[in-house]
């Protein structure tokens, strides 16, 4: 602290008025910094009631520096701070989507002998958009879990806030999970009048998240199949556009996908898959052998 901030300091303690207004009684004396070990002039101010107002013991240019120090500590501390609440609300709101089932998803706790290929595609998963397909008629063999379980991963991992121009800035949580049925049915509610969101605000949700998963493609039968493919190709070309990865899973084969979302969103889907994004998951339902 300097000499002028100092004598402020005494003038407000004092509750004394401007200062101009008054010239405090002060006392100067030679100190050696603590830091530096360097001999400077230390101003002493003087209360009225004769008790001193400690002096800051080190020279200006340790003075300075030390409380720079304070600062970035103290921002240090606050982003520390601000991700760990980040993170939390990124795990409440997955865990919402999830349900109880799963918020225990982990790779380490699936069983990766039984579907070794699913599992290492999964757990080193690099950006590339998926497909998690099992034949009509096969339930139970992990593609939920594995989704649950790399959505953890993306949470516990990725910075949830960063320092910029020296401020703390909270960033988007990395991934959304959901299911093809409440999809359709959380953009259908919005053609009420009473809606709490509108159609506009769920497409650039589902775009501008840097993961999104949606499990259970197919799983409904469509009331309305080209209301379906409408929004399939809203989606798949949002994320096509923004060159950002989507994740699927579903009991469809193929080709029976891609009538379900329709033959424009379904040429993007293969485009952002590639040959490798398929995965053809097989075996016996896990529920079956619990």
């Amino acid at each position: 602290m300097d000499t002028l901030e100092t004598a402020r300091a005494f003038l407000e303690m004092n509750q004394v008025g401007p200062l101009a207004a008054i010239k405090p009684n002060s006392r100067s004396q030679i100190a050696q910094c603590p830091d530096c070990g360097r001999q400077f002039e230390q101003v002493v101010f003087i209360r009225p009631d004769n008790s001193e107002v400690a002096p800051d013991p080190r020279c200006d240019e340790c003075s300075e520096a030390h409380d720079a120090n304070q600062r970035r500590l103290a921002h240090a501390q606050e982003l520390e701070m601000v991700k760990g609440q980040r993170r939390q609300e990124w795990l409440a709101a997955l865990n919402q989507e999830l349900g109880e089932k799963f918020h225990e998803s982990t790779f380490g706790n699936f069983d990766k002998a039984k579907q070794p290929a699913a599992f290492k595609v999964m757990q080193s998963w690099d950006g590339q958009s998926l497909v998690l397909a099992s034949p009509p008629g096969i339930y139970g063999v992990g593609k939920t879990h594995l989704c649950a379980a790399l959505a953890h991963k993306l949470v516990d991992s990725l910075d949830s806030a960063v320092s910029i121009h020296g401020s703390v800035v909270r960033l988007p949580r990395p991934v959304l999970f959901t299911s093809e049925p409440m999809l359709m049915d959380r953009i259908r509610a919005t053609f009420h009048d009473d809606s709490a969101e509108c159609d506009e605000a769920i497409y650039a949700q589902l775009e501008n998240v840097r993961l999104l998963i949606i499990d259970d493609v197919g799983k409904r039968q469509p009331r309305d199949l080209n209301f379906t493919q409408q929004v399939w190709y809203r989606i798949i070309d949002g994320r096509y556009r923004a060159q950002r990865p989507i994740i699927l899973t579903t009991n469809m084969e193929l080709d029976e996908l891609g009538e379900h979302i329709g033959g424009a969103a379904a040429d993007r889907l293969r485009g952002m898959c590639g040959r490798k994004g398929f995965i053809t998951m097989t075996g016996e339902s896990q529920r079956r052998v619990r």
